[in-house]
């Protein structure tokens, strides 16, 4: 493993997570594979699995670890006064938001991703179904918005390189939300099976574990990017925002991940400033704040394209009733769903610096 990329603790830890889960499910649906453990005697087949000295198999090895060197875990990446403390300074903020610029800036995400020229069966239709089972399925485990946008990005990003056939398209999204769970919630231990219930067992435990290794392969391990949720995190946190404008911010941001190809091509960066801009003005409060404007890259006027689609998705939200609509019609989510959108005349541009 290379030394200088590898040198966080957190980053082994999602490494031994991935691998010790996976040969342990492997021997666990196929108990008679000899490729996944090493018997010390013959005597050894007849002990309980977790008893076995449980391998990975060389080649599934030599991938996890070639993969290694693409991959940071983002809290590796954060001053340590930022990931240990529950008040990071303005100084934290500052270096943590200059990461996860640079980050944007490498830009795995896709540029200009047209669904229909590389999938034969993938239609945008069918994106934005799987994108609210995901919403229900991070919702039911409990895993944050975090979660939900990495595995979309891991997904597109199959999706752009492999000719996936619609049957399958639920098994590839399902094992990269495997992935994205691990690599965003170090303390997430649920199990692959889990996951295979929540496709009502249409896929097997192997077959997600399987899939894992193979959509690691096709983007080439490449998990650290920088999405929406990331950005809005720091953004929501270094204006202060109420916990009501952070819910509603929230909402808006998670709404972008069923317009697939409509926000694709504004950068995570400018859609959580206009999620969080429109959750402010939506709640009386000054849409451009000078905390915002000191820390963001963009003028109000760039974000203003982005601004315009996302009130579109907030004003059609009521009549699609998606998960994301029912998610955050809740108490627990404040019942922002229920807001009404702002005016036209409140689009960036138009607004009062």
């Amino acid at each position: 493993i290379n030394a200088e990329y590898m040198g966080h603790s957190e980053c082994l830890f999602f490494f031994a997570k991935i691998s010790f889960e996976s040969c342990l499910e492997s021997v666990q649906e196929d108990y008679q594979s000899s490729s996944y453990w090493s018997l010390g005697s013959a005597s050894a087949v007849q002990q309980p699995a977790h008893q076995l000295n449980i391998h990975l198999d060389c080649a599934l090895k030599r991938r996890m670890m070639t993969g290694c060197c693409h991959v940071l875990a983002k809290k590796a990446l954060l001053p340590a006064a930022a990931t240990m403390s529950d008040a990071p300074t303005q100084q934290d903020m500052l270096s943590s938001l200059e990461v996860t610029y640079e980050l944007e800036r490498q830009s795995y995400r896709v540029p200009n991703p047209s669904v229909g020229v590389v999938q034969s069966s993938v239609r945008p239709k069918h994106l934005w179904e799987v994108a609210d089972w995901l919403v229900e399925v991070a919702w039911d485990h409990g895993l944050g918005p975090g979660v939900v946008f990495l595995t979309m990005d891991m997904l597109e990003r199959y999706l752009h390189v492999v000719d996936t056939p619609l049957q399958r398209l639920q098994l590839v999204a399902v094992a990269c939300m495997f992935t994205a769970a691990k690599y965003e919630r170090l303390d997430f231990m649920a199990r692959a099976s889990r996951f295979a219930i929540e496709t009502d067992n249409a896929f097997t435990a192997a077959e997600i574990l399987e899939m894992e290794v193979n959509a690691l392969r096709v983007i080439k391990f490449k998990l650290n990017v920088a999405t929406v949720h990331d950005f809005l995190s720091l953004y929501a946190c270094a204006t202060s925002a109420p916990v009501r404008a952070q819910a509603l911010a929230y909402y808006l941001a998670e709404l972008t991940l069923l317009q697939h190809q409509g926000f694709r091509k504004h950068k995570p960066s400018v859609v959580a400033c206009a999620s969080l801009m429109m959750a402010f003005q939506t709640l009386g409060l000054p849409g451009w704040p000078e905390k915002l404007a000191a820390i963001c890259p963009w003028q109000s006027c760039d974000v203003a394209p982005c601004w315009k689609r996302l009130r579109e998705s907030f004003c059609q939200a009521y009549r699609l009733k998606s998960t994301i609509y029912e998610k955050y019609s809740t108490d627990g989510y404040l019942n922002v769903a229920s807001e009404v959108p702002p005016s036209l005349k409140d689009a960036p541009g138009q607004i009062n610096l």
